[in-house]
């Protein structure tokens, strides 16, 4: 992987997906951010490392605003490690807050662009990826500031373990149909509600104070979840699960088979190479499709 300063230092003036804005920032926040912030944060030019060194499945939030969704998830699993990346200081600190007062300890923080950042981690280090509600740039002029771009979801998808999850939310239509077809053109990705459809909302999305607030404006959520295949013969939609879901954790669900060795599914087998923090117990029920709620193809 390349350092983190080369990418930083490109001579090409990098196109990002933020601006910097300037928010209020409290006193308390500002206090942590001095204080709390060197404990927790990541530094994006330091080689990589796990960040808890215990081998504990990575789960990483682009863009966590204000931390709410963030600090519900670490503290309902706290074997989990989760990374968090957000540039914007008031949110920083407002994650902080809560990482004090709930003695959240499964946390780190990149305050930094992401996308450099990402180009220098390793494949499959992280087992879920999460991206809720991003810039959507709707003038056409500024499209190409949009996070989600072929290239980017090709990044996403190298990082994702073997049966890692990837989960996306917007309440912008037509970056909603922008993410889809990107993602559903990405070869290293499997769309769970099937190509061309939007999934339900998964269960460990919990809405935030912002979403709430659209929804009672009458704007619609649409998520997306895709899935990075366990081995490239896995089939999209099987009848039943024949080994353990490897993203279990996420999603109770499991809308596809990780391939065993000389199962019927594959033939040769792919030599059941299974993350260890796979849960059983779990599968398509009987008669149940495996599209969503939506149901709805895109254009």
């Amino acid at each position: 992987m390349p350092a983190m300063s080369h990418s930083l230092n490109s001579p090409h003036r990098p196109i990002r997906s933020f601006v910097l804005r300037q928010g209020r920032l409290t006193d308390a926040q500002g206090d942590l951010l001095q204080t709390l912030l060197p404990r927790y944060r990541i530094d994006p030019a330091a080689p990589w490392t796990h960040p808890w060194g215990d081998g504990r499945p990575l789960a990483l939030e682009i863009g966590f605003g204000n931390g709410e969704h963030l600090a519900a998830l670490a503290a309902s699993r706290p074997g989990w490690g989760f990374i968090g990346a957000e540039v914007h200081g008031p949110g920083v600190g407002a994650l902080l807050l809560r990482m004090r007062d709930e003695e959240l300890h499964n946390i780190r923080i990149l305050k930094d662009d992401v996308a450099p950042w990402l180009a220098t981690l390793p494949d499959g280090c992280l087992q879920a990826i999460i991206i809720q509600f991003p810039d959507p740039w709707p003038k056409k002029r500024h499209h190409k500031r949009r996070l989600i771009q072929p290239g980017f979801a090709g990044t996403l998808a190298r990082l994702l373990a073997a049966g890692g999850e990837l989960q996306l939310a917007t309440d912008w239509e037509a970056y909603a149909r922008h993410m889809l077809s990107i993602l559903d053109a990405e070869p290293n990705l499997v769309n769970t509600a099937g190509p061309g459809h939007f999934a339900s909302r998964p269960a460990n999305r919990i809405p935030t104070r912002f979403e709430r607030r659209g929804e009672r404006l009458g704007q619609r959520s649409f998520d997306l979840v895709y899935r990075r295949p366990a081995c490239r013969r896995a089939p999209v939609f099987p009848t039943v699960c024949i080994a353990p879901c490897a993203t279990a954790a996420f999603s109770p669900d499991c809308p596809w088979t990780i391939c065993a060795p000389g199962s019927r599914q594959n033939g040769s087998g792919c030599g059941g190479q299974f993350p260890l923090w796979q849960r059983s117990g779990h599968g398509p029920r009987p008669g149940r499709g495996h599209g969503n709620g939506d149901g709805r193809a895109a254009g």
